[in-house]
């Protein structure tokens, strides 16, 4: 389990999981949840794009 936690495909779940539950209890945030949220998923795609791997031994 704590290898995955190394995947950004798992960050971005969670945070996709975060943000649902933030937005669902407060709808007024609705906006600034989501300029937020885009803004870390988007760096999450920077450095996951920057470790994409060579070869499958190396994922």
């Amino acid at each position: 389990m704590l290898v995955r936690l190394r995947s950004p495909v798992v960050w971005i779940q969670l945070i996709s999981i975060i943000v649902g539950l933030i937005i669902y209890f407060k709808p007024e945030v609705e906006e600034t949840v989501k300029i937020i949220s885009t803004a870390v998923i988007s760096l999450i795609n920077v450095f996951a794009g920057l470790n994409n791997p060579m070869d499958s031994n190396h994922f």
